[in-house]
């Protein structure tokens, strides 16, 4: 046999090798066993518990003590819709809460909950594949003001205050 047919068929045992664990790989992770269920939002006691990167929420931050002092406050909207330009939100959202590379923000189906303590933990702790943390960008004040104006994208007058979202907004289903 010439060396060039021995380092040949050497090669194709060799790429036999390689490829028979990447293919069991291949097809462990395709199961339903790795599938994710996203039946269910999370509430916000749920993603206290969610460390992304850095961010670190206080131990008495709970559900219950998380209120956007600015319910209702036109001014703090407007200041939110100002921020959400300025911050780039726009980049990922679009600039009124469509939607693009990030979630939309203006329908009722919220991944990780639309009630005011969950997009506050949002935009705080970030969230898994592209939505950054802005704990170290935003002052807590400046983030209830940008859930002030992101809860008023999912209601029927955008730019305008939200005292209550419909139970369906506030949970996504």
């Amino acid at each position: 046999m010439s060396e060039l047919a021995e380092y040949s068929k050497k090669t194709r045992v060799f790429q036999l090798r390689l490829d028979a664990p990447l293919l069991f790989l291949m097809a462990v992770l395709a199961s339903p066993a790795f599938a994710a269920d996203t039946s269910k939002s999370p509430d916000a006691k749920q993603l206290l518990g969610v460390n992304v990167g850095e961010t670190k929420i206080p131990p008495n931050a709970t559900a219950p003590n998380l209120r956007n002092p600015y319910q209702g406050d036109p001014k703090a909207v407007a200041q939110g819709q100002t921020l959400y330009s300025a911050m780039n939100c726009i980049g990922c959202h679009a600039p009124e809460g469509g939607g693009g590379m990030g979630p939309p923000l203006s329908d009722d189906i919220w991944i990780y909950g639309s009630e005011p303590a969950q997009i506050y933990l949002s935009i705080v702790q970030g969230r898994p594949n592209g939505m950054p943390s802005f704990s170290k960008a935003l002052p807590p004040e400046a983030i209830w003001q940008l859930v002030s104006y992101v809860r008023s994208l999912a209601s029927d007058s955008p730019g305008q205050p939200v005292k209550d979202l419909p139970k369906s907004k506030q949970t996504g289903k």
